[in-house]
């Protein structure tokens, strides 16, 4: 858990400084204004840092676990790559999740980049260490929709 001190005391998204932790995992160099105006979290940062110092080629998938305040179900978000073999290589996951849940949604699934998620941790991932494999999973706050059984299910599984 990355959030500890914000979740302790009822947070589910920003730290204690205030802070979305998911809109501040900039790239190395602060040349995007976003970052230079917001700054940096500091649970980022370490983080960072321990993947710089510890990846060497070894970062095969990166999983970004979030409660989704509105969807229903479990789902992922993965990034665009440019290439069609990437794509194929990012959806396969989702496709494997879909395969061994009840409770998994392929169709809520989405593969994008958009600008206004480009500071998240999965597309940070992406950007600043080409892989293709790193996925935010989103899991409901609010009950499932088993494909097994068609109902919605409110309570937790």
């Amino acid at each position: 858990m990355v959030n500890p001190d914000g979740v302790i005391v009822g947070n589910y998204r920003n730290n204690l400084q205030g802070k979305d932790m998911n809109r501040h995992f900039f790239p190395d160099k602060l040349d995007d204004p976003d970052a230079l105006q917001h700054g940096r979290c500091h649970e980022v940062e370490l983080l960072r840092s321990y993947l710089k110092e510890n990846s060497d080629g070894l970062l095969t998938m990166f999983l970004d676990i979030h409660a989704h305040s509105i969807e229903h179900s479990i789902f992922t978000y993965s990034p665009l790559p440019d290439g069609v073999k990437d794509v194929n290589t990012t959806r396969q996951f989702a496709m494997i999740l879909n395969d061994l849940s009840p409770y998994f949604s392929l169709k809520s699934c989405r593969d994008n980049n958009e600008y206004t998620k480009r500071n998240c941790a999965r597309l940070g991932i992406f950007r600043d260490w080409s892989l293709v494999n790193s996925y935010t999973i989103e899991s409901s706050c609010f009950g499932y929709q088993s494909k097994d059984e068609g109902s919605f299910e409110p309570d937790i599984i």
